[in-house]
């Protein structure tokens, strides 16, 4: 079963700047554009250490304008954005009552606190660790890469908080989200 995932939703979650969620999804959709994939493409996500997948159907609206085009030029930052936009929009389908991201301070292992805005008590839910690749090389896989993040994610594991690693390849497209 396809499941249906909307990149513009990612400018209408709490806790992030409309600034910063604008260019995650700009960034995602040049991705998306540059390996020649259109609207409405499947996005086969391995969702555990024993591969069991889920496909994730990708849908946008945002048309690439020559202006964010030219902005996106610089293919590293613009898959690092990419790919946070896809990991955090992939962690409110896949992490039960994750409703919100809060980006970390860096240094620490992850990238972004997942959050349950309803509960007070326990708003922090899990770590998220993202990472991604344009197109996937023998030496610059999915699952090496998950590998290199669940060793950096241990930097922060006296949080007490469960880890999740999101690794994104725009080539095939395909993607691993998987709880360390």
């Amino acid at each position: 079963m396809n499941h249906p995932l909307h990149l513009d939703q990612i400018t209408t979650l709490n806790a992030l700047a409309p600034g910063y969620a604008t260019a995650m999804l700009e960034a995602a959709v040049v991705c998306m554009d540059d390996q020649n994939h259109l609207s409405g493409t499947i996005l086969p996500v391995t969702i555990n250490d024993r591969g069991d997948k889920n496909n994730i159907q990708l849908h946008w609206t945002l048309e690439i304008s020559e202006n964010i085009r030219k902005s996106y030029q610089e293919p590293s930052r613009t898959t690092d954005y990419g790919t946070m936009c896809i990991a955090v929009l992939l962690s409110t389908v896949l992490v039960k009552n994750c409703s919100a991201v809060e980006p970390t301070m860096g240094n620490n292992g992850f990238d972004f606190y997942l959050c349950d805005e309803e509960d007070e008590y326990n708003f922090y839910l899990a770590r998220l660790e993202v990472s991604g690749i344009r197109k996937e090389s023998k030496t610059n896989t999915v699952e090496k890469r998950v590998a290199i993040k669940k060793q950096q994610t241990k930097r922060s594991d006296n949080s007490g908080l469960p880890a999740y690693i999101c690794v994104t390849e725009f080539g095939t497209p395909k993607a691993s989200y998987v709880k360390k």
